[in-house]
C-alpha cells in the first residue's frame, strides 16, 4: 500500500487512484459503508450499508440525541466491525467519508494505553 498525502497531490489524481482502489475490491469481498448524521433538532442517527456476494442490507439506528456527527460516524463504524467479525468473511473493507474518525481510529492502540 502506497501513502499518498493529500496536499501533496492535485485532485484528479485523487479521484482516480480512489475509484481505482475501489474497482478492484473483490466481487467476494464484504463491503460496509458507514455514515452518521445529526439533524438540526439534534436528532442523530448511524447507518450501515453493507453489500456481500449474496446481497444487500442496510441498517439504521438511532443515536442519543445531541451526540456529536462525529459520535454518530465512530457508532456506525464500531457496528461495521462488529458485522464484519461475525462475517468471518476474510476480504471486508469499511468505508467511510469521516477523516476525523479515521485520524481517531489510527491512534487507536495509543488511546488504549490512556485507559
Amino acid at each position: 500500500m502506497h501513502i499518498i498525502f493529500k496536499h501533496e497531490e492535485h485532485p484528479e489524481l485523487l479521484h482516480q487512484l480512489v475509484v481505482e482502489i475501489i474497482n478492484n475490491i473483490s466481487p467476494r469481498a464484504l463491503v460496509i459503508y458507514t455514515d452518521g448524521s445529526k439533524s438540526d433538532s439534534g436528532r442523530t442517527g448511524s447507518g450501515i450499508f453493507m453489500k456481500t456476494s449474496t446481497g444487500e442490507f442496510r441498517y439504521r439506528f438511532r443515536n442519543p440525541d445531541h451526540s456529536s456527527v462525529f459520535r454518530s460516524e465512530l457508532i456506525a463504524i464500531s457496528e461495521a466491525l462488529s458485522l464484519a467479525l461475525d462475517s468471518k468473511v476474510p476480504d471486508v473493507w469499511i468505508q467511510t467519508d469521516s477523516k476525523s474518525s479515521i485520524q481517531y481510529l489510527k491512534d487507536w492502540p495509543s488511546i488504549l494505553d490512556k485507559l
